[in-house]
């Protein structure tokens, strides 16, 4: 039997490809020729390659384009009772989200991590006491959360994908390599026991209600053997295009049979006496010169002018780029089509509108995948950073929802989302999703709320006008109306 299986040495491989591709170190994988290794000229030759290689790193792109529509907006969270039912705003609320906003003022872990798992297929999130923050009164200081560098975390899980425990490995502020370990005791209590050697330094016993301070993400590398064929295609064509316009981007002129521009001096040496020696500088062939090209002579044995040749000037136009520019642009196509991100390909005339929407509808569904790993991952480590501050909270659960963020629909595809509700085919909720509203219901609640502050408006504008003028004027205190006495008709 054949064994199909890649051994691990070359899934490591593939991953560290995955991050040299992603931060745009390409060079390494030139498909162009290359002159054989040690060869006198191989330095000279590929540095010169080198001097003008080109990339355009649309892996990089798409991975971050893939990152963004999933964080890129501020997740969704609230508490619910053990019924399942939304609790009602606490001190817990309060205490979560001052947490969140103090971890906001530095980088953000979860890009690193999200990162991490588009291009290695596992991403970690870890909760942590700085040592800058021990002795600090302030709890909220002695809790921050991090991205352990890839390779740094082993977690082991038994036969029901349940976790056994995790470990983590890192240096001391002395360089010296301690390991971090976490399991669940008898109770359920979270053990944590920090190794060094052989030996435990420290163990300490927390109740994160079953969790731990480190979580997991995985998902399938979003870099694919394809992904990576075309992006070196697209390199490979960038280049080309670069060094064919060196060569043969210029306007050329090749005379045939023309006698140079020159002069005859005396050569006794030759039969008449003379020699033709050319000038140095050519033709001129700057803007407004007109040259005259007349051909060369031809002469017998004896050295006697015979005939002259026929000149022939052949220009040679720059050669057209569009085949480079094309197959850049077919690779770009793989690529965006490959990572689910066809949409933003709009400006192919061959696509269709509907081709368009589907396409993006695609692209969210791959989205909603990513999403629940996320916000489980994320209520995890929310709910074990909570429990650390405030243990009382254990009898809450913690739902968090990714708000995706896509690209907006087309002018053209606003339109017919209009028309399609216009004719009945569409609700009004379906339709304001289509176009890129977040929430629609909250968004037909302020409409709503417009419309009736706009009714109540006129209403008042139409009460007013109604009113007889006469109720207008002001009422004299006196009685009268006025302090000019009565007039007859006469008087007027």
């Amino acid at each position: 039997m054949v064994d199909n299986r890649k051994p691990f040495f070359s899934d490591f491989q593939n991953l560290r490809e995955n991050r040299d591709y992603y931060s745009g170190d390409t060079w390494q994988f030139w498909i162009g020729a290359r002159v054989a290794y040690g060869s006198p000229q191989y330095l000279e030759i590929m540095n010169e390659v080198y001097r003008v290689f080109q990339s355009a790193n649309k892996i990089q792109e798409c991975v971050d384009r893939h990152r963004r529509a999933l964080i890129s907006k501020p997740p969704i969270w609230y508490f619910t009772n053990p019924e399942g039912e939304r609790a009602p705003a606490s001190t817990a609320d309060l205490k979560l989200q001052r947490l969140i906003d103090r971890w906001s003022r530095r980088k953000n872990p979860l890009v690193e991590a999200l990162t991490a798992t588009l291009l290695e297929g596992k991403g970690y999130l870890r909760l942590w006491s700085p040592v800058q923050a021990a002795n600090s009164p302030n709890p909220y200081d002695r809790i921050s959360i991090h991205s352990p560098a890839p390779g740094s975390v082993e977690i082991k899980r038994d036969g029901d994908d349940f976790i056994e425990e995790i470990i983590y490995r890192y240096s001391d502020p002395q360089n010296q390599p301690l390991i971090e370990k976490q399991y669940l005791n008898p109770q359920g209590l979270t053990v944590f026991e920090t190794i060094r050697g052989k030996e435990i330094i420290e163990q300490i016993v927390l109740n994160l209600g079953g969790g731990f301070s480190i979580v997991e993400m995985q998902r399938e590398p979003l870099i694919t053997d394809t992904i990576k064929r075309a992006q070196n295609g697209i390199n490979y064509a960038l280049t080309m295009l670069i060094r064919n316009i060196g060569y043969s981007g210029f306007l050329r002129e090749l005379i045939l049979n023309g006698q140079p521009p020159g002069e005859w001096v005396e050569d006794r040496s030759q039969p008449n006496g003379q020699k033709f020696v050319p000038n140095a500088e050519g033709f001129e062939t700057s803007p407004g010169i007109t040259n005259f090209v007349m051909g060369a002579p031809t002469y017998d044995r004896e050295g006697n002018i015979t005939g002259y040749t026929s000149p022939n000037v052949n220009v040679r136009q720059p050669i057209d780029p569009s085949m480079f520019l094309e197959t850049v642009q077919a690779e770009i196509k793989i690529i965006y089509e490959s990572m689910g991100q066809g949409h933003i390909l709009a400006t192919d005339s061959q696509l269709s509108g509907v081709s368009r929407v589907q396409l993006r509808q695609d692209f969210v569904t791959a989205l909603g995948e990513d999403a629940l790993a996320i916000s489980g991952a994320l209520a995890e480590i929310y709910k074990s950073a909570l429990l650390m501050l405030d243990p009382e909270s254990a009898n809450l659960d913690l739902v968090v929802k990714c708000q995706l963020s896509v690209s907006q629909p087309t002018p053209e595809e606003m339109r017919e989302i209009r028309a399609n509700y216009q004719a009945g085919l569409l609700s009004r909720s379906t339709a304001m999703s289509l176009m890129g509203i977040d929430n629609p219901d909250a968004e037909a609640e302020l409409i709503s709320e417009e419309n009736e502050s706009k009714n109540t408006d006129q209403n008042n504008d139409v009460a007013t006008a109604d009113r007889n003028p006469i109720d207008s004027i002001p009422i004299d205190s006196s009685g009268s109306d006025s302090d000019t006495p009565d007039r007859t008709p006469a008087d007027r």
